[in-house]
C-alpha cells in the first residue's frame, strides 16, 4: 500500500498577484490608475478536463491555464474575480476560483497579446 504525499509540491514557479489601485490628485479627482502586487504564490500547474472548458465557455470565457496554489489567509475576504495574475510574464484575468481547505484553484485567461481579451 503506498503511502500519501504528507505535503503537496508546488514546483512550477511563482505567480505575482496584482490589484487595480485609483490614482487621485489633492482634489480627491480620479487621475489614472495602476496595478500594485499584493502578494507572490508558489503554484503548480494542471490540466483542465472538458468539463473546465465548457463552464469558461458558458461563461464567454476562454480558459487558457489552470493553476492550484496554496491557499492564502489573505483571501477569505478579498474578491478574487478582480485581480490580475502575473505568471511567466504575461498577465492572466480570473476566470474563476475553487477553493478548498488548503487549495486555492485559478481558471486564468490570456489579458491583451493578440487582441482576444
Amino acid at each position: 500500500m503506498a503511502l500519501k504525499p504528507y505535503r503537496k509540491t508546488y514546483n512550477d514557479g511563482i505567480l505575482t498577484v496584482q490589484e487595480m489601485k485609483t490614482i487621485r490628485n489633492a482634489n480627491k479627482k480620479v487621475i489614472g490608475r495602476e496595478l500594485i502586487d499584493i502578494m507572490q504564490l508558489r503554484f503548480s500547474e494542471l490540466s483542465f478536463r472538458e468539463t473546465d472548458i465548457t463552464l469558461c465557455k458558458g461563461l464567454g470565457k476562454k480558459l487558457d491555464i489552470k493553476v492550484e496554489t496554496p491557499y492564502p489567509p489573505k483571501f477569505t475576504s478579498r474578491d478574487t474575480d478582480a485581480l490580475t495574475i502575473v505568471l511567466r510574464g504575461q498577465s492572466y484575468g480570473i476566470i474563476k476560483t475553487d477553493r478548498s481547505k488548503q487549495n486555492l484553484y485559478f481558471y486564468l485567461q490570456k489579458i491583451g497579446g493578440n487582441g482576444d481579451e
